[in-house]
């Protein structure tokens, strides 16, 4: 039975991804073509990728950890970013995609995965690499594993929720938003009727905090400067 199940979702996986490829192999190269320079925050990206620190003056430290290898591997140029900027974006179509696939089938989540990519913000911006581009796969992760924690009972997807939320706040602080609609969730659910989900919950959240300690111990040195450049 297992096995069968496996044999009927590869066909489905190797098409989406075949389609992704080509979807963004069309936008890369048209984007390239028309733009008369890489958006701001990509320049900005390749700048700081030249450092690596916990945190910078505007913000958290994720996007250019991970532009680094990717600079390593390209060079240092803004087709690195556009790569970047469009791996983020269908990883979080690609999380969307098998995660309705498992809830309502294959060709729901196709066509929800088909109709999102129409939006401009995903097509148009597709080359885009910044913090709120990351953030984009980090919360499709985020209700991804909320919803195995919640249906398997397992406390391994509560660990990967709270890795996903860390993550998350080292990519943009708004990251706080998912874990507030995981709170939502959970309380709607009456989720505390269970112990498993209980510990859950408290499981993610101290995962979280342990992935995002080392950047609050840098906010606290650095008088959390990068909040009050948002305040300003």
């Amino acid at each position: 039975m297992q096995s069968n199940v496996r044999e009927t979702w590869k066909p489905g996986l190797r098409r989406t991804g075949i389609g992704m490829a080509v979807f963004a192999l069309a936008w890369l190269w048209l984007s390239n073509r028309i733009v008369l320079a890489p958006p701001t925050d990509n320049i900005e990206q390749l700048i700081w990728v030249r450092s690596l620190e916990w945190g910078y003056y505007k913000h958290p430290p994720l996007p250019t950890w991970l532009l680094w290898p990717v600079v390593r591997l390209l060079g240092w140029n803004a087709w690195a970013t556009y790569v970047l900027g469009a791996a983020c974006t269908l990883g979080a179509f690609a999380l969307l995609w098998n995660m309705l696939r498992g809830m309502r089938g294959e060709a729901y989540a196709a066509t929800a995965a088909l109709a999102g990519l129409c939006i401009t913000f995903y097509n148009g911006r597709l080359y885009f690499y910044n913090h709120e581009i990351l953030l984009i796969p980090l919360v499709a992760g985020c209700a991804a594993a909320c919803w195995q924690a919640y249906s398997t009972r397992k406390i391994g997807w509560w660990v990967v929720l709270g890795v996903c939320l860390g993550l998350g706040a080292l990519a943009k602080y708004q990251a706080a938003v998912a874990g507030l609609a995981v709170l939502a969730f959970w309380c709607r659910r009456k989720a505390w009727r269970d112990p498993m989900h209980r510990f859950g919950l408290q499981v993610a959240g101290l995962t979280a905090l342990a992935v995002f300690a080392p950047h609050l111990i840098w906010l606290i040195h650095h008088d959390f400067e990068p909040l009050r450049y948002a305040m300003s």
